[in-house]
């Protein structure tokens, strides 16, 4: 295409607008494609239409958003969202582990390499191509750091000052925690009297 920038403002004038049009020719696509604006570079990636080599171009963006998109990028070859999966931003792998194309075995990996990002893991668990044994192995790890938690505050909730042991056996959204502060203001009530 010889002046795209004509063919744009023939076309609603606006890059966003022409990011929803069915039928943009791919010219258009990759001037959107090296605009300076990282929304637009990332609403390239949203449409269904875009040739392989500008989706793997778009991968390896500077912007943090742009390869995000990448890793949500349903069409996206699997060897790239493989390489997004190892990106050092939270962002981009959370994109991964949310795309339903991702293989399975991709999302295995992000899990059994123990990904340091609960956002990640959740993500994972979120994810309608998650194996069952993943979901429940992370379930399962989810559950053992809940129950470490409640180990800790039942320990310490024995050192609290009584207004916060009302307050917790009041209005704290775990019942267990409720049920250890009202035993233990029973218990300094039974110390205190004589």
């Amino acid at each position: 295409m010889k002046y795209p920038r004509i063919w744009i403002a023939a076309h609603g004038g606006s890059e966003e607008v022409l990011l929803n049009c069915p039928d943009v020719p791919e010219p258009i696509l990759r001037l959107l494609a090296q605009d300076k604006e990282e929304c637009l570079r990332a609403g390239v990636l949203s449409r269904a239409d875009v040739p392989e080599d500008l989706m793997r171009s778009l991968a390896n963006d500077e912007s943090v958003v742009v390869r995000a998109m990448a890793g949500r990028c349903r069409q996206m070859p699997q060897d790239v969202l493989r390489k997004l999966a190892a990106d050092a931003e939270e962002d981009v792998r959370v994109a991964v582990a949310a795309n339903p194309s991702a293989p399975t075995e991709l999302l295995r990996s992000l899990v059994e390499q123990g990904d340091p990002s609960p956002g990640v893991l959740d993500t994972v668990v979120a994810n309608p191509a998650a194996p069952d044994d993943i979901v429940r192995e992370l379930g399962a790890q989810r559950e053992e750091e809940e129950f470490r938690n409640k180990r800790w505050w039942m320990s310490d909730i024995s050192k609290a000052p009584l207004d916060v042991l009302r307050r917790l056996r009041d209005t704290h959204v775990d019942p267990l925690i409720r049920v250890v502060a009202a035993q233990t203001i029973k218990d300094r009530r039974k110390k205190s009297r004589p």
